[in-house]
């Protein structure tokens, strides 16, 4: 059992954060167990040392699994998505991350929401979010350049856009992405980057893309239902031929006039 599902974490430049993961073995014995970050390596790295830990734990026992996380001075801002996976045995569990890199002291703010019914989602469908961008109270109104997209875990951007938006001290907005038909069933990042004059925020939320569900009727069971149906038709031809006979047999014979 892990304590969390997803970790956010939001940085600036050269800005360090530490937080830790509860593993527990709820299982039948003990448990070998080994954790790995991926695609986050210039990001964070286990207190231990290294992105690769590897550590036991006997029955019912907790481990606290620290993780230094780290943006350096030079970074550019943006969202940086990854995952930790922890592997005992044939058992997985999969930690989400997403790293934040702002501006040192940002402008503007933005929050991404995900709207609850498109949370699941299935390849070919359409995500939408609302993007609320909050004026830190700096400037007046000014017109933000606002970058809004899908990435993979990988970081990868599946698709984005961008528009110029008025703020004064706060704008919402939902925007519409339609996901590709052949898009992966796993767990996506919606983001937004908010940029004005070269000053960075940031916003991101998670959804998830499912397999669509396959109706499939066994082979055996079309076998049998086309046995059952022509037994039925069988059946219906030998009644009616009986009773083609039945009639024929007992038909009444008139008698001739003398």
């Amino acid at each position: 059992m892990i304590d969390w599902d997803m970790i956010k974490v939001l940085l600036t430049p050269g800005e360090t954060e530490n937080r830790s993961i509860k593993v527990t073995n709820i299982g039948r014995g003990k448990l070998d167990i080994t954790a790995k970050i991926y695609y986050l390596e210039q990001f964070l790295f286990f207190k231990a040392g290294g992105t690769e830990y590897e550590f036991e734990l006997d029955l019912n026992e907790t481990k606290e699994v620290g993780i230094n996380f780290f943006a350096k001075k030079d970074q550019e801002p943006g969202v940086y998505p990854g995952k930790i996976v922890f592997t005992g045995g044939p058992i997985e569990r999969i930690v989400l991350i997403v790293v934040e890199v702002e501006s040192e002291k940002p402008l503007f703010d933005v929050k991404v929401e995900v709207l609850p019914e498109y949370r699941i989602v299935y390849p070919g469908d359409k995500v939408l979010a609302q993007l609320t961008i909050y004026n830190l109270g700096r400037i007046g109104r000014v017109d933000v350049n606002v970058e809004y997209g899908v990435k993979d875990l990988s970081g990868s951007v599946i698709i984005s856009g961008n528009e110029i938006l008025a703020v004064e001290t706060q704008v919402s907005v939902v925007k519409t992405i339609n996901l590709p038909s052949t898009i992966k069933p796993d767990d996506y990042v919606f983001y937004s980057v908010v940029n004005y004059n070269h000053v960075i925020g940031t916003g991101s939320d998670m959804f998830r893309v499912i397999e669509k569900m396959k109706f499939r009727i066994p082979t055996l069971y079309v076998l049998l239902i086309l046995i059952i149906f022509a037994i039925l038709v069988l059946i219906l031809i030998i009644y009616k031929l009986r009773k083609k006979r039945r009639v024929k047999k007992y038909k009444p014979i008139k008698k001739k006039r003398k």
